[in-house]
């Protein structure tokens, strides 16, 4: 079984949020590589739950909508706190390969809507 499945949808937005959590921790220690690994996978869980939820109506009562709003915000947050870490990271990296394709393909790997 693959990392997700048989989930609920809350408990997939509680996966993604803790993903994105240890996402964080990897760009505060400068763990570049496991970010990128942490990522992938964040990306794969996302973009089907995404799938799922535009297949599907929703219906779900109020109190599992208001956690889901919760926990986006979380994601939304710690997305936010890894752009401002990784960001110098990518400049510096932009400067030492001079402006070249493999810094363009760094950017957008964390450019707008790649990532949790």
């Amino acid at each position: 079984m693959s990392k997700g499945a048989g989930r609920t949808t809350i408990e997939r937005y509680e996966f993604i949020a803790q993903l994105t959590a240890e996402m964080l921790a990897a760009a505060r220690a400068e763990c570049w590589e496991q970010l990128i690994g942490i990522e992938a996978s964040c990306r794969e869980i996302f973009e089907r739950l995404i799938a799922e939820e535009d297949a599907q109506p929703s219906n779900h009562p109020p109190e599992v909508l208001s956690r889901k709003a919760v926990l986006i915000r979380q994601i939304l947050a710690d997305d936010a706190a890894i752009r401002c870490l990784v960001e110098p990271r990518l400049n510096e990296l932009d400067r030492w390969l001079g402006g070249s394709s493999r810094s363009r393909l760094l950017k957008n790997v964390y450019s707008v809507g790649n990532s949790a």
